[in-house]
């Protein structure tokens, strides 16, 4: 623990000199508690057997190749490896994101009868799915227009004009985006058509059922879904830290006693210096979780200076609440008026010069 509680590593040099023995006798000693990974550092066992343990299992299996030293990782990692699942076990809406790019296209071939061209968007981008009509496959004219897409799965009002294509349709579907269909009069006035907004809604239905039939029936698109969804979705262990991790120096032992495990648990991440999705219900102590990490991440020079971003009106509360935890604290609120302004570039001079905790 002492080698957390000063470095917020594992330092095999200071366990070493704190044991007043060697670093190889330290290793042996540490070996329980800690694996070494591919980069040649030394994490924790709980911080190593979590997360996404297929592509840790991937990089030791590759590891191991020149280093038997892996053998034991890949033991372990093994071990906590989720089981295989199979689709009949996979609930996979056609807009999930370990569906493949093929499956899509095979799907819109079988059910619109059309080729489509499928790539994927960056992160940057928002993600997802780009969907537009092919030009070729495989050096030939892709087909564009069919009976299904046209008709079949098409908005038509009552002039026989095509409102929305089974194409335009399945784009919707796959955005997760609902239609709304309007008419247009002659001084560019729009008005809701609710007949076809109804059809558009019940043709985007069919094509969903359409999909749940497909991806539990086409052997080829079931093979690639299962095999994404077990090596991206259902490759992860949940970490789970262990209590000793953090010292919570600082923190008034009314409040040390007050903390239960998942508050704990959520401390120990934050400290670590990890992104930290606290999605636990009202009252269950997200600030008081969220107030010991940060002093924790501060005091392991995870973080130096925290920036909590709150709503105006809680910025009171929150210095109120961090105090009570953490009387020794040096905080900085600045009110909404201290950013007004004539007040404002103090208020970004304090932030700045001064060592806060928070």
């Amino acid at each position: 623990g002492h080698s957390f509680f000063d470095h917020g590593t594992i330092d095999v040099r200071s366990i070493a000199e704190d044991m007043g023995t060697s670093e190889e006798d330290a290793e042996v000693q540490i070996e329980p508690f800690t694996f070494v990974d591919t980069d040649g550092k030394h994490v924790l066992k709980e911080v190593y057997l979590s997360g996404n343990i297929r592509q840790k299992l991937n990089a030791a299996e590759a590891a191991h190749r020149n280093n038997p030293i892996f053998e034991r990782n890949i033991e372990a990692l093994t071990d906590v490896l989720p089981q295989q699942m199979e689709m009949e076990e996979i609930a996979a809406p056609i807009n999930a994101p370990f569906i493949t790019q093929s499956a899509l296209q095979r799907f819109a071939r079988e059910t619109l009868e059309i080729d489509i061209q499928v790539t994927k968007q960056p992160q940057d981008g928002g993600g997802g799915w780009r969907i537009n009509k092919a030009s070729q496959v495989n050096g030939a004219p892709a087909i564009t227009s069919s009976a299904k897409n046209d008709e079949t799965y098409a908005v038509i009002d009552d002039n026989g004009r095509t409102r929305k294509t089974g194409f335009d349709l399945l784009k919707s579907v796959i955005a997760g985006k609902p239609v709304v269909i309007y008419d247009t009069d002659s001084d560019g006035n729009r008005t809701l058509n609710e007949d076809l907004t109804n059809q558009a809604k019940q043709k985007m239905q069919e094509l969903r059922d359409a999909w749940s039939s497909h991806s539990t029936t086409n052997l080829e698109s079931m093979k690639e879904i299962v095999e994404k969804f077990n090596r991206t979705v259902n490759a992860y262990v949940e970490q789970k830290m262990p209590n000793w991790l953090i010292s919570y120096e600082g923190m008034t032992p009314k409040w040390q006693s007050w903390l239960y495990d998942h508050q704990k648990s959520v401390a120990s991440k934050i400290a670590l210096g990890n992104n930290v999705l606290v999605a636990h219900r009202v009252g269950y102590g997200k600030t008081a979780s969220g107030i010991a990490g940060l002093m924790e991440a501060k005091r392991l020079g995870a973080v130096r200076k925290p920036l909590i971003v709150v709503p105006n009106h809680l910025a009171a509360q929150w210095k109120k609440t961090f105090a009570e935890i953490y009387p020794g604290a040096k905080l900085l609120a600045p009110a909404a008026r201290d950013f007004n302004l004539d007040k404002r570039p103090a208020t970004m001079n304090r932030i700045q010069s001064g060592n806060w905790d928070a």
